[in-house]
């Protein structure tokens, strides 16, 4: 049987077998392969299944929703013992309508068509999003109160083609140390909060007042919220992403598919942003990101590029990044794939309330330390330990920075934001956790806190530097000017008393003989999800708890889980501290000393040794160092420059001294290492030429200026825009 009569075999019995007819090429059949079902992707990716779909199917959806933006792309996908029943439209807010797009070489024409986000039908709480790529491979994630899931073309994962052209595997399959988000074991090497103390530098500040935020994160809930005001309120944070050269060959080292990397990036991150309510109104206030600006560095020899060559730490190239003018974004970020120091994942400069400290978002160009920087800006790399970083753990590694810049520091010590327990941590959380806990894709209401009068004053406020929509939009779920309700597209659209965007009626108005709508949010009620009951099994090394399978193996046993300490003394060395162990007979003991339990050792990131430390991917527990050379750098960097004019005041003496040594110094330098040729040696030479011209019978001449046009042929300066510490470096070239 060829492979043309196989798929064809297929199409007809899921023609003949689903329950959904296949009618006008909607619907698309996707046909889930068996044949490395249950195998590893790689060392990050401890399980996936395969796909294989008609692409043809999807690229007729998507070329007709091109067209009509009421079209609706059906995907059913039938994965991990389910189905995915997913419903996607054109997600139009990711671009800015006036993106601009660029090359090392020339502007580029991205074609954003292809953009989608969207639910699983009948599963409430559900988001859709990625792309739909020009073979008609859909790249994205799917977003499920008890999972995450990500899809994506088999070609990003193998250098060549295979049997099926698909696959898709969880969230809790990827073993990858999460840092930064999830298993945040080396969070404290982030301390360089990049607080500037600066004089007669304020940030312009409408409200400075920190209230407490009740506000408890459902998830993904999307509520909707009614204008307040005439003026179209400002939301939108603008971007201007690059990717090095490093990014760029890493991804595709294709135009599109990096810039389709950029863009899964921020659907991330608006997934997580948008249902935060920052103002304490009791509804999302729908923050979200837009792509203005990308700049792709697809050769290494472009000149804007030279300030990013060579090799240097996180913190020279969050500085690299810092130099150009940013002022007219709110934020400013470089995606790179280098290999940072201690497994850094990113870095971003912090704002704060305080007047006399800058940096974060809306930040403006300025002096600093005697010299021009943005400090609106941030880096994210996708390489870690020298393996790609999945894909969810680098966009979540962005919300975090992200966190960063709107003002949140690490969460605190305490029970409301550093809970731990079955539910874990939150994003923000300094220290090593599992990483696969509901907390850990959430910000606590600490980090809430922190953002809300930042986000306000620099962002959302009258002098913010956030932007309006455009104007409104029916059925988008958000209760814009003039609208009386919105519950979304038809075939979306739960409420009785809607009209919904598509339908019969005059969308998002309120049905005849009703009087309110739920989306309007009067009397909503949210139907309760059913979870699976506490400690059934789950994954083969989890159990569920509270309808998220995270818990400890531990407790299916009865048994409370527990972190070993070493055998003998103080041994970080020791084996059985990344074991996973279970409190039995009062004794915190291994799973390889219980005979009837599975022999397990903890993934890479876990906490080990009471938190104190985290294990690696050979299972050894390592330390963590709170403190270092960053935190060292951070304290140099926000000395005020008072106190070294204090200094220098006190001892006038010592500093006349130093500047006469540096005077000195220079001097012999350029004795020393200048290499202008000797008298004795030119003398020598002159009476070698005239020996040599009258051997020959020829009389020396004085040469002449060889001219083209009006110029001559002379030296003249080049100058590169990379920067050094002690000044701009300039280089020369015959013209």
């Amino acid at each position: 049987m060829t492979e043309e009569e196989f798929y064809r075999r297929r199409r007809r019995m899921c023609e003949t077998f689903i329950d959904t007819v296949l009618t006008s090429r909607t619907n698309i059949c996707i046909v889930v392969l068996h044949l490395k079902q249950g195998r590893g992707l790689n060392d990050d990716i401890s399980y996936y299944e395969p796909l294989s779909y008609y692409t043809d199917d999807v690229l007729h959806d998507h070329n007709r929703a091109k067209r009509d933006l009421f079209h609706t792309v059906r995907l059913n996908i039938n994965a991990f013992g389910r189905s995915f029943n997913i419903r996607l439209k054109p997600n139009k807010g990711v671009l800015s309508d006036d993106i601009e797009v660029s090359t090392s070489n020339e502007d580029y024409h991205y074609d954003g068509s292809g953009i989608y986000k969207g639910y699983i039908a009948n599963e409430d709480h559900s988001i859709v999003h990625g792309i739909i790529n020009s073979q008609g491979h859909f790249d994205g994630k799917i977003w499920t109160p008890f999972d995450q899931f990500i899809i994506g073309p088999s070609l990003k994962y193998y250098e060549n083609e295979q049997p099926f052209h698909s696959i898709i595997y969880r969230l809790s399959d990827i073993t990858f140390n999460q840092t930064n988000i999830d298993n945040k074991s080396i969070r404290d090497l982030l301390k360089f909060k990049a607080r500037l103390n600066v004089q007669d530098m304020s940030v312009v500040s409408d409200n400075h007042n920190t209230r407490h935020i009740n506000h408890n994160i459902q998830y993904f809930h999307q509520h909707t919220r009614r204008r307040r005001a005439v003026l179209q309120p400002k939301t939108t944070c603008e971007l201007y992403v690059k990717a090095d050269n490093y990014f760029y060959n890493a991804h595709g080292n294709s135009p599109d598919l990096v810039i389709n990397e950029i863009v899964q990036f921020v659907q991330t991150i608006n997934t997580i942003f948008s249902p935060i309510d920052f103002d304490r109104d009791g509804s999302n206030d729908n923050i979200k990101f837009t792509i203005k600006k990308i700049k792709l560095y697809t050769n290494a020899s472009d000149p804007d590029y030279a300030r990013y060559v060579g090799n240097m730490d996180v913190v020279k190239f969050l500085e690299s990044h810092s130099e150009e003018n940013y002022d007219d974004y709110c934020l400013s970020y470089i995606l790179t794939h280098r290999d940072f120091g201690e497994g850094v994942l990113g870095l971003a400069w912090t704002a704060s309330q305080d007047e006399n400290q800058v940096g974060g978002v809306c930040e403006k160009y300025k002096v600093v330390n005697g010299k021009s920087q943005s400090l609106n800006t941030g880096i994210v790399t996708t390489l870690n330990y020298g393996q790609t970083v999945p894909s969810l753990v680098s966009h979540l590694t962005l919300a975090h920075e992200i966190g960063h810049n709107m003002g949140s520091d690490h969460d605190p010590d305490n029970v409301t934001c550093t809970p731990s327990g079955t539910g874990g941590n939150y994003i923000m959380y300094p220290k090593a956790t599992s990483g696969k806990q509901t907390n850990n894709q959430f910000f606590s209401t600490c980090s809430i806190n922190y953002m809300s009068p930042i986000i306000t004053s620099r962002g959302t406020g009258l002098n913010g530097c956030f932007t309006a929509d455009s104007g409104s939009i029916c059925g988008n779920k958000v209760i814009d000017e003039g609208e009386e309700c919105d519950c979304g597209w038809e075939d979306e659209c739960q409420e009785y008393c809607c009209n919904a965007r598509g339908g019969s009626g005059t969308p998002c108005t309120l049905k005849s003989n009703a009087t309110c709508s739920t989306s309007a949010n009067y009397n909503a009620e949210c139907p309760e999800p059913q979870s699976l009951p506490n400690k059934t099994v789950c994954d083969g090394s989890r159990v569920c708890m509270n309808g998220e399978c995270t818990g400890s193996i531990c407790l299916a046993y009865d048994y409370e889980p527990c972190q070993c300490s070493p055998t003998e003394g103080v041994n970080w060395k020791d084996e059985v501290l990344c074991a996973v162990c279970c409190i039995v007979n009062e004794k915190c003991t291994s799973s390889f000393e219980v005979s009837f339990m599975p022999n397990l050792t903890m993934v890479p990131g876990s906490p080990c040794y009471d938190n104190e430390g985290y294990c690696d991917v050979f299972s050894r527990c390592r330390e963590v160092d709170p403190s270092g050379f960053y935190n060292d750098l951070s304290k140099w960097l926000i000395s005020s420059s008072k106190e070294i004019e204090s200094w220098i005041s006190t001892n006038w003496w010592a500093a006349a001294l130093i500047a006469l040594g540096l005077v000195i110094i220079l001097g012999l330098f350029v004795k020393f290492c200048s290499k202008s040729p000797s008298k004795v040696r030119r003398e020598k030479w002159e009476e070698h030429q005239r020996q040599r011209q009258t051997q020959d019978g020829f009389r020396m001449q004085q040469p002449q200026q060889r001219r083209l046009g009006s110029s001559t042929n002379r030296v003249a300066p080049v100058f590169t825009t990379r920067e050094s510490r002690g000044g701009q470096i300039q280089q020369y070239r015959n013209t």
